[in-house]
C-alpha cells in the first residue's frame, strides 16, 4: 500500500505496476484530491488502474467528491476498489462536521423536506471559528494538535502543547486533514522552524 495524493504520485505507482506486473500495488486515497476540485488525481488513478490490473485503488479521503466510487467501478469493475476508513487519523467528531460542509450543496432531508437538525446546526458551527483535532503533533509526536480554522477571517493556526504554533494559508476548499498534511510537509521541508507566531 502506497499513500498516493497527487498527479506525480500516481504516475509512480503506475511505473511500479508495470515494472513489476506480479506485484499487486494499493493506492491510498487513489490519488487524492487536487486543489482545483476537478479530480484530476483520481481520474488519472483510474485509468492507470484500468491499464495495470495489478492496482487496486483504496477509496478512503476526508473530502470525497461526489459520484467518485461510482464512476471508479463503472470504469473498472469493484474488484480493484477497496473500502478504507482512514482511522485512527481522523476520529469521528471531525468526520461529522466534515461532512455538514455539504448541507447548503446537497442538504439531507428527512420526508417532510426539512433539514436534519444536528447537521444544520453543525453547519453553522463549521461556519464560525472551529478548532479540529487533536492530530498526533509532527514535532512531540503527542496527540495534542489542534487546528483552527477561522473561516470567516481567512485564518488557520494549527497548535500544540509542546510550543508548536504555525499560520497556515487559507483554502476555500481545504478540509482539516489537508491543512494537518500541509503542516507536516512543511516541518519535514524546515525541521528546524517548528515555532511561528500566528498573525
Amino acid at each position: 500500500m502506497l499513500h498516493t495524493y497527487s498527479q506525480k504520485d500516481v504516475r509512480d505507482v503506475a511505473e511500479l505496476a508495470k515494472r513489476f506486473g506480479d506485484t499487486k500495488f494499493i493506492m491510498g486515497h487513489m490519488g487524492g484530491t487536487d486543489d482545483s476540485g476537478t479530480g484530476g488525481n483520481w481520474k488519472q488513478a483510474i485509468t492507470a488502474a484500468y491499464e495495470f490490473s495489478n492496482i487496486y485503488l483504496e477509496v478512503c479521503m476526508t473530502r470525497l467528491e461526489a459520484g467518485k466510487i461510482e464512476e471508479t467501478v463503472e470504469k473498472i469493475g469493484s474488484q480493484q476498489v477497496l473500502y478504507g476508513s482512514d482511522m485512527t487519523l481522523l476520529n469521528l467528531w471531525q468526520v461529522r462536521i466534515s461532512r455538514c460542509d455539504v448541507v447548503h450543496v446537497c442538504p439531507r432531508k428527512s420526508p417532510e423536506g426539512k433539514v436534519a437538525k444536528w447537521a444544520y446546526t453543525m453547519y453553522k458551527q463549521k461556519r464560525k471559528k472551529v478548532a479540529h483535532g487533536p492530530y498526533n503533533c509532527p514535532v512531540c509526536a503527542k496527540n495534542t494538535l489542534n487546528i483552527l480554522i477561522d473561516k470567516k477571517n481567512k485564518r488557520v493556526i494549527a497548535s500544540c502543547i509542546c510550543g508548536i504554533k504555525r499560520s497556515l494559508d487559507y483554502s476555500p476548499i481545504f478540509e482539516t486533514i489537508d491543512y494537518y498534511n500541509k503542516l507536516v510537509r512543511s516541518i519535514d521541508s524546515h525541521p528546524h522552524a517548528t515555532v511561528m507566531e500566528a498573525q
